[in-house]
């Protein structure tokens, strides 16, 4: 149901009742990394290792036995790079993350250099919650200027869960600058605007997720929260019902949608009697 043209003249008493109903406008989706996406990404570092295996294939071949990790403890014998780097992509599907970092360890201890062992490593403590070894990587690629924009963004939102807006925000905005169509950076700058109630930024940076993404249920879902905080309601019913176009099941939309009829209901039957 559209909202009907009675909407205009009710608008300004409408926005104050956003004021006294805030639970209206659900809470927006969390710019943090989940696991999921972190483990996504984490896979698909792995899956890039061919690249990594030729680097060490070209080395000496084998760890020193300094490196118990790598050590057969039934013959003694030393495993080679490449068997390492096969253990850490089993260690990860399996979701075994400390051992996979344990190994990460190990071959940096020998060529500290790597980058893609560094950003796996990153993901890794980023994964098991040991977020100031993961931001001792990422800086490590900064350092180097061997980051690209996941490296930007992936601190960017460790800085996001520790509260530090302010480094977040220039982080995300720095991945940006790296790679203007990651639609993620844009997505989580603007969940940090949303959170500082600076709706207009937020707006606008959602907006390029959609010029991106335009099925990003995410970015759908928080343009509904923005258009509801500035009193735009035919747009936040916009968004959510297309959030439920992409994903019919999806609570926090359906929930968002009863509340504003519940809010509108009284105020559409004032202006019909009107």
């Amino acid at each position: 149901m559209k909202i009907n043209s009675c909407r205009l003249s009710i608008s300004l008493l409408l926005l104050a009742a956003v004021c006294l109903c805030p639970f209206i406008a659900q809470a927006e989706r969390p710019a943090l990394k989940d696991e999921e996406s972190l483990e996504g990404e984490i896979l698909s570092i792995s899956e890039e290792f061919a690249g990594v295996k030729q680097i060490f294939d070209k080395k000496e071949g084998a760890v020193t036995k300094k490196d118990p990790l790598f050590s057969n403890e039934r013959s003694s014998i030393t495993f080679d790079y490449k068997t390492a780097l096969k253990d850490i992509e089993k260690y990860i599907k399996q979701k075994e993350y400390q051992k996979a970092g344990e190994l990460c360890d190990a071959l940096l201890r020998n060529y500290s250099d790597n980058r893609q062992v560094h950003y796996l490593r990153a993901l890794l403590n980023q994964r098991t919650g040991e977020l100031d070894k993961a931001i001792n990587d990422y800086q490590f690629l900064i350092e180097h200027e061997l980051a690209d924009a996941k490296v930007y963004n992936n601190l960017a939102s460790i800085y996001a869960q520790k509260d530090n807006f302010t480094k977040a925000k220039d982080l995300y905005s720095q991945a940006i600058k790296e790679n203007y169509s990651m639609a993620e950076a844009h997505n989580n700058l603007a969940d940090l605007y949303l959170r500082e109630d600076a709706y207009e930024q937020a707006l606008l940076e959602y907006e390029k997720v959609i010029a991106f993404e335009p099925k990003n249920a995410r970015a759908l879902y928080n343009l509904g929260v923005v258009y509801m905080k500035k009193g735009d309601f035919a747009q936040a019913r916009e968004k959510w019902e297309k959030v439920l176009l992409l994903e019919p099941a999806d609570a926090d939309a359906k929930g968002a949608l009863e509340n504003l009829e519940k809010l509108l209901k009284p105020k559409q039957k004032e202006g019909d009697g009107a």
